[in-house]
């Protein structure tokens, strides 16, 4: 009988049998008795079955439905699970996880994004109001609180420690069926390019678990119930379950859930970088054996990274003594670090193999509030950017909605340098002026943009019907 090793758990080696063995038990069965070497394989299946038992018992106390209502006129897609109630309101219904005994519940942005109501089933049935404590739609992840005695928090592990084939449990309001658990495996790591949105983070599990509409916000655990990911989406024709479902690592949700119950928003790091990944033959050309690490194309001038030493064409190969694996990983990396933060970043430079300590700054791209209410998206230039440009600040254009009054005339890679002949050099500063700008009787700002072909004044109106 070959054996193959599935999993590990404490003082429990666990394998399942060959082909051979099932066709033997097969056998064994139609006689009316057991081979003594089937038995064996018998016991290491119940003992594989035991080991997910008792995974469930510990994650299910933990596991949350979160029912949420909108406004008649929130205008959200409705999926399968979004239902209308006797007032004529649009309701839904997705999952969550306790994330600590004070009431702080863990679910997906995309499950409470609009709405005005939101109430959470605990396992034993008893129901609670909740209040929206923060949310962050760039991972797709939101925090709210219930006011609720004897609550189970979620034991939480180590999504660094996953790997490709390991065990997977998923669980929650899959479809309107509370605590349904599917099982799978971990299919692949690091998935991005899955959202369509701008400037969002991404680093997906990839599981084969049934995830269906509702599971949203419910856990990924590992064979031991600890939860190691937030349930987000699935790639799927059918509109169901297709094997192709993708989970937030826990370690990302546990960096932004910290900074949401600490004051209710994220504010993420940054170096002060542009960053590419490598290709064989810019490696070459750089002297680096391998394609591994990401590589600095641009150093903001006065920034966090030009600050400690680093060089456009440096290698960045480790952060905090971890290797990088391209110019996401990092990204994603440095994002969740705390600003202020002193980190080490580890560089290739020709031959040489330099570290720095680096002053993590803040990003400052705006709130969602600003970006949703406007549809701009912006960042702060580079000093090579800048230049280009002819221009000593201001902000620049990532992206603009189709519905933005900017919508014609803002245009990715312009950049906007005064609000009202007012000058503004970074995101933050820009819309606040232009928040204050639009509350006039006027309604209107006047925007001073430049592009490669030069610069023009640009009139951006406060949308009819918003505040």
């Amino acid at each position: 009988m070959g054996i193959i090793n599935v999993c590990h758990l404490p003082r429990v080696r666990l394998a399942f049998p060959s082909r051979s063995a099932f066709l033997c038990l097969f056998t064994a069965l139609l006689a009316g008795g057991f081979p003594a070497p089937v038995s064996a394989g018998v016991e290491q299946l119940r003992s594989v079955s035991e080991a997910f038992r008792r995974a469930v018992e510990r994650i299910r106390p933990s596991v949350v439905t979160v029912k949420t209502s909108f406004p008649p006129s929130a205008g959200r897609p409705r999926p399968p699970t979004d239902l209308l109630d006797p007032r004529g309101r649009q309701t839904g219904e997705g999952t969550g996880v306790i994330f600590d005994a004070k009431g702080h519940v863990v679910t997906s942005y995309h499950v409470v994004e609009g709405a005005d109501e939101i109430r959470v089933t605990l396992d034993d049935l008893r129901e609670f109001k909740a209040t929206l404590v923060g949310k962050d739609s760039k991972t797709d992840l939101a925090l709210v609180r219930i006011e609720a005695e004897k609550l189970v928090s979620a034991d939480l592990g180590d999504s660094d420690g996953v790997q490709v084939g390991d065990w997977a449990l998923a669980v929650g309001n899959a479809m309107g069926f509370r605590q349904t658990v599917t099982l799978g495996i971990i299919s692949a790591k690091g998935r991005t390019g899955l959202r369509t949105e701008e400037g969002v983070y991404e680093d997906f599990l990839q599981t084969d678990a049934a995830i269906n509409h509702g599971n949203s916000g419910g856990p990924l655990c590992d064979v031991e119930g600890k939860v190691i990911g937030i349930n987000a989406m699935i790639a799927s024709v059918s509109g169901g379950s297709q094997g192709l479902g993708f989970a937030i690592p826990i370690n990302m949700v546990k960096s932004v859930v910290d900074q949401l119950r600490e004051s209710g928003r994220v504010r993420r790091g940054y170096l002060g970088v542009r960053i590419d990944n490598l290709s064989p033959s810019l490696a070459g050309q750089l002297g680096f054996a391998g394609l591994e690490g990401a590589v600095v194309q641009d150093v903001q001038e006065g920034g966090p990274a030009g600050a400690a030493g680093l060089k456009v064409g440096d290698i960045i190969t480790a952060l905090e003594g971890r290797p990088v694996r391209d110019s996401l990983d990092l990204r994603n990396r440095v994002a969740l670090q705390k600003p202020g933060a002193q980190v080490k970043i580890d560089v290739a430079r020709g031959q040489l193999r330099p570290s720095f300590q680096v002053k993590i700054g803040i990003l400052e791209d705006g709130t969602e509030e600003d970006e949703e209410r406007f549809g701009l998206r912006l960042s702060i230039p580079s000093a090579a950017e800048l230049k280009a440009l002819h221009a000593e600040q201001g902000v620049l254009v990532a992206w603009v909605a189709v519905d933005s009054p900017g919508a014609g005339e803002l245009e990715e890679g312009t950049l906007i340098t005064s609000v009202d002949r007012k000058p503004v050099r970074d995101p933050r500063e820009f819309f606040d002026k232009l928040k204050a700008s639009l509350a006039e009787d006027d309604a209107e700002a006047l925007l001073y943009v430049k592009t490669s072909d030069g610069g023009f004044f640009s009139v951006f109106s406060q949308p009819q019907g918003k505040p």
